[in-house]
C-alpha cells in the first residue's frame, strides 16, 4: 500500500514538466492573460484539482440544507417512536455525502495542489529565467540585476498564488453562494430578492475599487523591486562603499526607496481599508434584513422552524464568507499587481532574435568581414559606411583613443547589437542569418575584466566546453598557467583546488588569477575566433608577460582581434588599424605605421616597446 502511494505520489509531482519550454507566443501585457499562458501549460492537474474542489465546496455548501430537512421531520410532529425511520436516509447521504465524499474530495484536491504547486512555480521560473536572458546585451546594462531576478522569482510565485485563489477560497465562496441561493429557493422568493441585492451590491463595491487596488499595488510592488535592486547593487559593490565611506550615503538614498514603499504601501492599505468599511457595513445589513425577514415570514406563516434556521445559518454563512473573501481579494489583488509589474516588463519585445529560418554556422572558412556597416547608439552615431575585412588566421591589433569604436567592433560581431545598415560576416554567412550560439560558440573572449561566476573553479574553466573532461580542463589550466595556483586554493568551506568557490565575480583571486582562469576557459574553447579586449592590460609585469606567453600559443591557427592600448602587446601582429571617431584612419604593420608618422607613431613614442613581438618571433 505504501508502495503503491509513493508511485502515485511520484507520477502526480511529475505531472507538470519543469523543463517545458515557454509556447512560442508573445508574453500578454495583462495580468490574467499571462496568468493563463503557465496555466495552460498545466491545465489537466489543475482542472483535476477545480473538479475535486468543486465536489468538495459543493457538498460543505450543502450541509446547511439538512438542517432544515433534519428539523422539518419533528416539527411536522413525527412520533418519537417512528422519527429513526423517516431520518435515516437523510443521515445515510448526509454521512456518505458530507461526512466521507466532502472530506475526502477535499484532502485528494490539497494532495494534488501540494504535488503540482512547487513544479508550477518551479517550471514558470524557468521559462521567465529562459525568456529574459534572450533580451539583448543592452537591456541587461538598462536595469538592476538585483531588479530582474526579483521578477524572475517573485512574478511566478504570484501566478500560482492567484490559481490558488480563483480555484481555491474564490471557488469556495462562488459554490457557497448559488447553493445557498438554490437553497433559498426551496424557502420564500423575498430571500432570493434579499441575497441577490446583497450580492449586487457587494460586486459594485469591489468593481469601485479594485482598480484603485491594482494601481496602487502594482506602484508597491515596482518600488520594492527597484529598492531590491539597489540594495543588490549596493552589496555587490560593497568595496566601494567601504573604501569610499559610503555607508550612510546609500542608507540615505535606500530609505528614500523604502520611504516610496511606505507611501504606496499606506495609499494601498488605506484603500482596501475603506473597501473593507463599506462591505461590512453591507454585510451587516444582509443579516439585519435576513433577521427581520425571517420573523416576518414566520408571523404571517409563510416560513417555518425548519427553514428559520436553515436562512439564518446560510445568511450568517454568507455574512462571514464574504468577511474572508474581502481579505481573501486583498491577497488577490495585491499578486494581481506584482504579476502586473513584472508583466511590464517581461512583455517587452525582444529586440534581438535569430530568425526563425536561423541555421548554424556552416563550413570551416573563419574570416571576418564588416560590409559597409552603420551603426549608432541612441543619439551617438559610431560607424558610417564602414568596412573592414580580417581574413581567416589573420591576427589584427586594434588601437585608438577611447570611444573610437574598437569595443563596439568586437560587440557587432557578437551579435550583441545589431547594425542598421550593411552586414557582418563569419566566412560567407550573414550573422544575422544563423542562430546567436552557434555564432559565439565559434567566437572566444578574453575580456580585460573577466567575469567568473561565483562558483567553483572547475565550473569557470569549463564553462568554455561544458563536455570537457577533467584531463581537458586540467590540460587547460596548465597551458594558462593557472593550475600551480589553483592547487593551492582553499575556501573557508574546506573545498581545494578546482572545488575551490571563487566568490562573487571572482573577488577571492587576484587580477592575474582571474586572468588566467579566463584564459584557461578561452583555451578550452579552442573557438576559430578569438577576441582579446584589452586582456592584460591591468596586470602587472611579471603577470602580463606569464599570459602573454599562453596568449601566443593560443592564438595560433585563429582569427584574432587584439584592442589594447598597451602598444607593445600588439605590436608584432599581421596587421594594425588605427581607428579614431567610428573610422579605420591608419592600417599597416608596425614598422610601416611608424614609417608613415601619423597617429600611431605618435601613440608609440609615448611608450616603450614591449615584448608580444619577441615571444612571436
Amino acid at each position: 500500500m505504501l508502495s503503491l502511494y509513493t508511485k502515485l505520489k511520484h507520477a502526480v509531482e511529475n505531472w507538470v514538466d519543469i523543463e517545458k519550454p515557454l509556447p512560442d507566443e508573445p508574453i500578454p501585457d495583462k495580468p490574467m492573460a499571462f496568468v493563463w499562458l503557465f496555466l495552460k501549460q498545466a491545465k489537466w492537474p489543475f482542472l483535476t484539482i477545480f473538479a475535486f474542489n468543486l465536489v468538495s465546496h459543493g457538498l460543505e455548501a450543502l450541509q446547511y440544507g439538512y438542517i432544515k430537512w433534519f428539523i422539518e421531520p419533528i416539527e411536522n410532529g413525527a412520533a418519537r417512536e417512528t422519527i429513526w425511520q423517516e431520518l435515516w436516509p437523510l443521515v445515510v447521504t448526509f454521512t456518505i455525502l458530507v461526512l466521507i465524499l466532502q472530506p475526502l474530495a477535499a484532502r485528494i484536491s490539497v494532495f494534488i495542489m501540494a504535488c503540482v504547486r512547487p513544479s508550477f512555480v518551479s517550471m514558470a521560473r524557468r521559462q521567465m529565467a529562459e525568456h529574459i536572458r534572450k533580451n539583448s546585451y543592452d537591456y541587461f546594462l538598462n536595469d538592476y540585476a538585483g531588479r530582474l531576478s526579483s521578477k524572475v522569482f517573485e512574478t511566478p510565485r504570484a501566478v500560482m498564488e492567484i490559481i490558488s485563489t480563483l480555484i481555491g477560497p474564490i471557488m469556495f465562496a462562488s459554490m457557497a453562494f448559488f447553493v445557498s441561493l438554490g437553497l433559498f429557493f426551496t424557502t420564500h422568493w423575498l430571500f432570493v430578492a434579499v441575497t441577490l441585492v446583497w450580492f449586487g451590491l457587494y460586486v459594485v463595491i469591489m468593481w469601485h475599487y479594485i482598480p484603485k487596488i491594482l494601481t496602487t499595488s502594482g506602484k508597491t510592488y515596482d518600488e520594492v523591486s527597484k529598492a531590491r535592486g539597489r540594495l543588490v547593487d549596493s552589496l555587490t559593490n560593497i568595496l566601494s562603499i567601504k573604501l569610499f565611506s559610503r555607508s550612510h550615503y546609500e542608507d540615505k538614498h535606500y530609505t528614500e526607496s523604502l520611504r516610496s514603499i511606505t507611501h504606496t504601501g499606506q495609499v494601498m492599505y488605506h484603500t482596501i481599508n475603506w473597501q473593507g468599511v463599506w462591505l461590512e457595513i453591507l454585510s451587516v445589513l444582509y443579516v439585519g434584513a435576513g433577521f427581520f425577514l425571517s420573523i416576518y415570514l414566520w408571523q404571517i406563516g409563510e416560513f417555518k422552524v425548519a427553514e428559520i434556521s436553515m436562512a439564518m445559518a446560510l445568511v450568517i454563512r454568507l455574512m462571514t464568507t464574504s468577511w474572508w473573501m474581502s481579505e481573501t481579494f486583498v491577497g488577490l489583488f495585491e499578486q494581481v499587481g506584482q504579476v502586473q509589474e513584472g508583466v511590464d516588463e517581461l512583455s517587452k519585445k525582444l529586440t534581438l532574435q535569430d530568425k526563425k529560418s536561423a541555421q548554424a554556422v556552416q563550413g570551416d572558412n573563419f574570416s571576418v568581414t564588416l560590409d559597409d556597416v552603420t551603426f549608432e547608439y541612441p543619439g551617438r552615431p559610431m560607424f558610417k559606411d564602414f568596412t573592414l575585412e580580417v581574413k581567416q588566421g589573420q591576427k589584427i591589433g586594434l588601437v585608438g583613443p577611447s570611444g573610437a569604436g574598437k569595443s563596439t567592433l568586437t560587440k557587432l560581431l557578437m551579435r550583441l547589437h545589431d547594425v542598421q545598415e550593411g552586414r557582418v560576416l563569419i566566412g560567407t554567412q550573414d550573422i544575422r542569418d544563423v542562430t546567436q550560439d552557434s555564432l559565439r560558440e565559434h567566437i572566444a573572449v578574453i575580456p580585460q575584466v573577466p567575469e567568473l561566476f561565483h562558483r567553483t573553479i572547475r565550473d569557470n574553466i569549463k564553462y568554455g566546453r561544458l563536455d570537457a573532461t577533467e584531463e581537458e580542463m586540467i590540460e587547460a589550466a596548465k597551458r594558462a598557467g593557472a593550475h600551480e595556483f589553483i592547487m593551492e586554493l582553499r575556501d573557508k568551506g574546506g573545498r581545494t583546488a578546482y572545488d575551490t568557490m571563487v566568490g562573487e565575480r571572482g573577488v577571492k583571486l587576484s587580477g592575474g588569477q582571474r586572468q588566467r582562469v579566463a584564459l584557461a576557459r578561452a583555451i578550452l574553447k579552442d573557438a576559430p575566433v578569438l577576441i582579446l579586449d584589452e586582456a592584460t592590460s591591468s596586470l602587472d609585469s611579471e603577470s602580463e608577460q606569464a599570459i602573454q606567453k599562453a596568449l601566443v600559443d593560443l592564438m595560433k591557427d585563429k582569427t584574432v582581434i587584439a584592442i589594447a592600448h598597451r602598444l607593445s602587446t600588439i605590436a608584432h601582429l599581421d596587421r594594425l588599424l588605427v581607428m579614431e571617431e567610428g573610422r579605420i584612419v591608419e592600417d599597416g604593420t608596425h614598422e610601416a605605421l611608424l614609417q608613415k608618422g601619423g597617429l600611431y607613431a605618435r601613440l608609440w613614442n609615448l611608450q616603450s616597446g614591449g615584448f608580444l613581438g619577441d615571444l612571436i618571433h
